[in-house]
């Protein structure tokens, strides 16, 4: 494997990991959602105490700063994510394999010299 197909592969492998990670990021920013809005829900239809009052606002704090890191991650990962064409990389390392076999299996003909000539050119120097 040549080196340009390697650092190729490793760019899309380095894609990959960041599209997961996207994925894993968006999942933990809709878990944050849902669980806010199980808080509010709460908050709406049951009756507590202020110092229960408190830890839900506490809750709902800590909950929030999480989502805001995720949703700041999910964002910067998806500049990249979104704005990189995985595709076209497909397409180059598609090009890249079929020169490494055309290199691979490269053939000369010789132009002025023929085949049963083998030694014509050794005379001629």
């Amino acid at each position: 494997m040549s080196i340009a197909l390697n650092i190729l592969d490793t760019i899309i492998e380095n894609y990959n990991d960041a599209k997961a990670k996207y994925d894993r990021l968006r999942q933990e920013l809709s878990k944050s959602d849902m669980t806010i809005s199980d808080i509010l829900h709460s908050l709406e239809l049951e009756s507590f105490s202020a110092c229960e009052g408190y830890k839900f606002a506490k809750m709902l704090k800590v909950i929030s700063q999480d989502r805001r890191y995720y949703k700041n991650e999910m964002e910067e990962m998806g500049v990249m994510v979104k704005e990189f064409n995985i595709s076209e990389l497909i397409l180059l390392r598609q090009k890249l394999i079929k020169l490494e076999n055309n290199q691979t299996n490269r053939k000369y003909t010789p132009r002025i010299l023929s085949p049963n000539e083998e030694g014509s050119l050794l005379k001629i120097v």
